[in-house]
């Protein structure tokens, strides 16, 4: 092989592995450019992941579930006491709730059976078919409170006392959610007897 044609093919490779070397050189910088990316991109991607965790872990965790409902139906076990319960409304120009006898009324100015706040107000005559027999009661029985849209709610008497009948401060009672259950006391049901349960459960 000639001097000549040894050149030639030297200049012939070096032009060669040139273009492959320019070709190549792209190649490995966007290689490079995409592991630097992912390198970076990887602590976002775990970040995600573990909101998305979070996220998750936080829709699984029980929440306390908000209930609320007329009462129609009134039980108090310990007393063989199971009665249904009317609305009550007040009559402005005759100054009287609204009450029959057998059956137990929600006062409507007061809170709806709830696991939020208020007072939810029930009352009824002072008849052994009715609240009568609380009127010797102790404190610790149960009440449910059986609403229109199918909840339960369960309570516990915590208290119980006389008042006069103009006594209205229960209506406007702002904390936790309490049944409060009225009747008429005394030799002429001058009084009124006040039992209040403190809510347990609702389903």
């Amino acid at each position: 092989m000639s001097k000549k044609t040894v050149n030639r093919l030297k200049t012939t490779i070096l032009l060669v592995l040139g273009f492959l070397l320019t070709l190549g050189l792209p190649v490995f910088l966007l290689h490079q450019h995409a592991v630097e990316a992912g390198q970076k991109a990887a602590p976002s991607s775990v970040a995600t992941l573990t909101r998305t965790e979070q996220s998750v872990m936080a829709s699984s965790t029980p929440k306390p579930e908000h209930f609320s409902g007329l009462p129609v139906q009134i039980d108090i076990p310990d007393y063989n006491i199971s009665l249904p319960v009317a609305l009550g409304t007040f009559n402005y120009a005759k100054q009287t709730w609204s009450i029959g006898p057998g059956k137990a009324y929600f006062a409507d100015v007061s809170a709806l059976a709830n696991t939020d706040a208020g007072s939810t107000f029930i009352y009824g005559h002072n008849s052994n078919d009715v609240f009568g027999r609380l009127n010797e009661s102790a404190t610790g029985f149960e009440a449910i409170v059986t609403t229109e849209n199918g909840h339960k709610f369960h309570y516990k008497l915590r208290t119980s006392y006389e008042t006069n009948p103009n006594d209205t401060s229960v209506l406007h009672y702002q904390g936790a959610p309490i049944l409060t259950l009225q009747t008429c006391s005394g030799t002429w049901s001058q009084h009124r007897h006040m039992f209040i349960f403190d809510l347990v459960s609702a389903n």
